[in-house]
């Protein structure tokens, strides 16, 4: 989250893509097996991880457009959603969020890195307490 200077109304994501990888990183108590094993009784796939908050192109639908029309969407990687297969990411433009399967990945990019980013916690409280 801090290498992609994401802003901090987004660490729900950021805690949510730490659960998911946790969950396929293997254990000591576990014996060296994943958590994903002991309930799937499969081993993970780790070809489809990407770097958190790093610059993505999704794909727009065919059928919804014209050549005119782009065939992607700027997007920033934001997880993996939960039970769905794909990505989760942030459309610049609209800020909304979409899951897609179809993302091309510019995983040294961070958009966010230029931007001015939410002032940090402790800056607050210290500011209050004044």
């Amino acid at each position: 989250m801090f290498q992609a200077s994401l802003p901090m109304k987004y660490w729900g994501e950021c805690v949510l893509t730490a659960t998911h990888l946790i969950n396929r990183m293997r254990t000591k108590l576990l014996k060296g097996i994943t958590p994903f094993e002991v309930l799937y009784g499969t081993l993970p796939n780790y070809d489809l991880l990407r770097v958190f908050g790093c610059l993505c192109f999704m794909s727009t639908l065919k059928q919804g457009r014209d050549k005119f029309q782009p065939r992607a969407e700027t997007c920033v990687f934001l997880g993996y959603p939960f039970g769905q297969k794909g990505y989760k990411v942030l459309d610049l433009e609209t800020h909304k969020f979409n899951v897609s399967k179809d993302v091309i990945f510019h995983e040294r990019v961070f958009p966010f890195a230029g931007k001015q980013m939410d002032k940090p916690l402790f800056t607050h409280c210290f500011s209050t307490m004044l």
